[in-house]
């Protein structure tokens, strides 16, 4: 190729500066694989071994006889227990209002925020920012406290 050609293939951006990649999929997975092989070995294999254990029968006093496979033993056991149902449903509820409450409070914080608030008052950001710096100043403390009153 000669000069000219090479300048206008990088206008119509067919070569990179560098030339590592070719394409932007190429960039695209370059950069994605490390995300999702983190989010693959936190996630998703500690939840595929909770669901295989969950077929399986384990007893912590008597490690030594292994375990046991008991198919979906584990789960009808737990269908047929008193306090599942109570449990399921508490959580349930929880879950059910909490879900929605928390995204509308922070989905309105977020479009709140998203605009200055020099413009409409002061003392709203003043509020706002003691607000956000609350989280990080508490825990030390708390913690100085707890110290304080153990010695």
């Amino acid at each position: 190729m000669d000069g000219v050609s090479v300048a206008r293939a990088h206008i119509k951006g067919r070569i990179r500066p560098g030339g590592y990649f070719r394409s932007e999929r190429a960039i695209r997975i370059t950069f994605l694989a490390p995300a999702l092989i983190a989010i693959a070995s936190v996630l998703i294999v500690p939840l595929m071994y909770c669901v295989r254990n969950s077929f399986y029968s384990f007893n912590l006093e008597r490690v030594y006889e292994g375990q046991r496979f008991v198919g979906l033993g584990n789960y009808l056991l737990a269908v047929k227990d008193k306090y599942f149902a109570g449990a399921l449903s508490v959580s349930s509820v929880i879950a059910i209002f909490s879900v929605p409450l928390e995204f509308v409070i922070g989905f309105s914080l977020a479009i709140l925020l998203s605009r200055p608030l020099e413009r409409r008052s002061p003392s709203l950001k003043k509020l706002f920012r003691t607000l956000a710096i609350l989280p990080v100043v508490l825990p030390p403390v708390v913690v100085g406290l707890m110290w304080r009153f153990m010695f």
